[in-house]
């Protein structure tokens, strides 16, 4: 299911979002203080174990909810505006960040990161719950969460996917010398 609104309807949804759900706001504060924390504490792997338990608890309720749609063929027709690819999209972020955040690479990134993504991530599963995982009615409300959800995933995914082609040119570059 999708929609293709324009970026101006876009951030209207968002700032009415924001301003007609109080959830939002808390989770808005929820993640800048965890984020803040985590932050601040990178070395201590009592954070990087939380944050692996949340992300598996997250994948979860994302295949609780929409498990047969998540493996649909369908769901890659505007895939940036499209609900299903967006949780198809989370799970796949939740690993590769939790990943990243247990072997220490690009910390402070994948903390930013996913300080800002957890936000409509975890928005979209309170309005799928909220909302009686009716689709049609859960995708009005969340069109906001999906694209820019999207938008912080595959920018996360290029950070890393920059990253990894750094470390293979230095690797091939140190073995001639």
């Amino acid at each position: 299911m999708y929609l293709n609104y324009s970026i101006s309807k876009l951030f209207s949804l968002l700032i009415d979002t924001i301003c007609n759900y109080k959830i939002f706001v808390a989770l808005i504060l929820s993640a800048i203080i965890y984020s803040v924390l985590y932050l601040i504490n990178t070395k201590v792997k009592k954070f990087d174990f939380i944050t692996i338990v949340i992300n598996f608890l997250i994948i979860i309720l994302i295949i609780y909810y929409y498990n047969t749609n998540l493996f649909n063929i369908g769901m890659l027709k505007y895939f940036y505006h499209n609900m299903y690819f967006y949780f198809f999209s989370s799970i796949i972020y939740l690993i590769l960040v939790s990943i990243m955040l247990y072997k220490n690479k690009l910390k402070k990134v994948s903390i930013i990161n996913y300080g800002l993504a957890i936000i409509f991530l975890l928005y979209a599963l309170f309005m799928t719950y909220y909302l009686s995982n009716v689709d049609i009615i859960v995708l009005g409300n969340i069109y906001p969460s999906i694209v820019l959800g999207n938008f912080l995933y595959f920018t996360y995914y290029l950070i890393v996917l920059i990253w990894l082609i750094k470390n293979i040119i230095f690797k091939l570059l140190n073995k001639k010398h």
